[in-house]
């Protein structure tokens, strides 16, 4: 539960692009590098205990909703007029890779 209330906050990642200093290229690299680190770290942290665990989830859930704030408005930056279209066509590859993920799953278990 706590996951979802995190996920929520999501758009502070887009509305860190609203200051000055910071540029799409920082605030993305960051979520990016944040993510890798905590996707690295996450089977060690789950040692630690519950807690632990629990908020490198939260986190985790935080950077993924990131993802689906910050990239729209890379899309308008970059395609202008035709970023709706490029948006949907990029989004549809989400849904086929999570596809070809199961597949992949099934047939290495």
């Amino acid at each position: 539960m706590l996951a979802s209330v995190i996920g929520c906050l999501r758009f502070t990642w887009a509305g860190v692009l609203d200051f000055q200093w910071a540029s799409y290229k920082l605030v993305y690299g960051f979520l990016l590098c944040l993510q890798i680190v905590l996707g690295l770290s996450f089977t060690w942290v789950a040692s630690f205990g519950r807690g632990w665990f629990a908020l490198w989830v939260c986190l985790i859930v935080y950077c993924e909703g990131g993802h689906f704030s910050l990239l729209p408005v890379l899309f308008k930056r970059l395609f202008g007029s035709m970023a709706t279209k490029a948006y949907g066509i990029a989004f549809s590859y989400a849904g086929l890779s999570s596809c070809l993920i199961l597949l992949v799953v099934k047939l290495m278990g």
